[in-house]
Parts: C-alpha cells; sequence; structure tokens
C-alpha cells in the first residue's frame, strides 16, 4: 500500500513548518511535526506555531517517540542506544548518519523496517550551507532586487495581500512605537510604482533594526527563492 505519512524535523517551526505541514495535509497525508527537531525566533513563535499545525490536523511528537515507534520496543537495546544519541548535546550526534543508512547496513539498529525516504527536508543555513548567508548572500540580494521583485510581481495575490498589513505595521512603527525614522508605506492613491518602493524601503529599514514582521519574512523567502531558482544566488554547501 502507498506510504501517506510525512515526518518533519530539523527546520523552521513557524512559517516554513506550517507552510509544508498545511500543503501535505491537504495532500492527505498523515503529518507528525518533531517538536524536538524544530527551531524558531522565539519559544511563543515555535508554541503558537504548533497549536496551529495541531488545530489543522497535524501529529505533534518528539525523537523518542518516533524512533521508539520505528523500534517497536522499549526494551530493545536498539532504542537505548538511540536514546544516547537524542539525549547528546554535540550538534552532530549521528543520528542523521544512523537514520541515512540503509537498514540492512546499519550496524547499529537491525531488523527493522524503515521506509526509505523520497525527500528529506533540512535546514539551508548553517545545516548544508555557512550560518553566513544571510548576511553574505541573501540578506544583500533582498536589497538589492528586491523592489524590481514587488514590480514584477505586483498582480500576484501572494504579494499583493501581504501590503496592507505591512502598511499598518509601518504606521504603528513610525507614530507609535518610537521609530519616527521608519518608512510609511504610501496609500493606494499615490502611484503603483511609488507605494511598491516605499514597501520595499520599509522592509529594508526591518531588516536592518531586526523588526522583520511574519509578512516581511514571506516576501525575504519569495525573493530570495526567486534569486535560488534563477540561479541568481549560488550558494555553496558543505562537501559531506
Amino acid at each position: 500500500p502507498e506510504v501517506k505519512t510525512i515526518i518533519l524535523c530539523g527546520i523552521e517551526a513557524h512559517v516554513c513548518v506550517q507552510g509544508t505541514a498545511l500543503q501535505a495535509l491537504e495532500d492527505g497525508y498523515d503529518v507528525h511535526i518533531v517538536v524536538d527537531g524544530c527551531s524558531s525566533r522565539s519559544m511563543v513563535d515555535r508554541m503558537f506555531a504548533f497549536e496551529r499545525m495541531k488545530a489543522a490536523g497535524a501529529w505533534l511528537t518528539t525523537s523518542e517517540s518516533v524512533i521508539l515507534g520505528l523500534v517497536g520496543d522499549a526494551s530493545s537495546p536498539h532504542f537505548k542506544e538511540c536514546q544516547k544519541l537524542i539525549m547528546q548535546s554535540a550538534p552532530d550526534s549521528g543520528l542523521l548518519s544512523l537514520f541515512s543508512q540503509k537498514p540492512q547496513t546499519s550496524t547499529v539498529v537491525t531488523n527493522v523496517n524503515v521506509f526509505e525516504a523520497k525527500v528529506i527536508l533540512l535546514g539551508l543555513e548553517g545545516v548544508v550551507a555557512p550560518n553566513e548567508l544571510d548576511n553574505q548572500l541573501f540578506i544583500p540580494y533582498i536589497r538589492q532586487n528586491g523592489f524590481n521583485f514587488l514590480k514584477q510581481n505586483r498582480n500576484n495575490d501572494s504579494v499583493v495581500n501581504l501590503i496592507p498589513a505591512l502598511r499598518q505595521l509601518s504606521y504603528l512603527e513610525h507614530y507609535r512605537n518610537g521609530y519616527p525614522e521608519c518608512p510609511v508605506i504610501l496609500d493606494e492613491d499615490d502611484s503603483e510604482d511609488q507605494v511598491l518602493a516605499s514597501v520595499h524601503k520599509f522592509i529594508v529599514w526591518q531588516m536592518d533594526f531586526k523588526r522583520e514582521s511574519n509578512e516581511c519574512h514571506t516576501i525575504q523567502r519569495m525573493v530570495t527563492e526567486e534569486g535560488l531558482n534563477g540561479k541568481h544566488i549560488k550558494v555553496n554547501v558543505y562537501e559531506d
């Protein structure tokens, strides 16, 4: 029978997991999110995302529960070996390399039926590529190309629908939160290019002051994705 289960771990718990998990749920998959294998900007973000995913129909689980489900016996020496790996605090505990092996070739876990993964989702920055990606590649690219992206996608609902929330936030930052230097996004009465230019200025301001909103992160991600897909951004990944 066709396997219809997805286990998500090791990637951002807010926007990324929500987007991946919601699409998978819509496609009819059972989605299990490994809560101790996720990270986010803050614990509040993470818990809010988990609550949303639970309400949407995803299962919340832990690394230990996933491995116990695979091994099937808490008293098994194989499970106890895996527990030691989970509890290690070193960045590379060996758990990923262990489970990337085929079951029949693993020297630690044997006689365990594990479905071969067709897709493995990993965080890009700091996992398969250096931590400096944001400062060295992504942020400069967004500064230089963000406005052109907004103009090219001016009829894209995914972009247009973000502007009202960004405009409201720019008002709050400028007039109420004590940032008079914050650019204010222009009203719809102004020309479209002027409005989009003000949106780009506000996004750059958010990046400079480390006050990125969810809407800002969404546009950042779309601009970066376009750059990667178009091979305008070239990322050097770790050899291993």
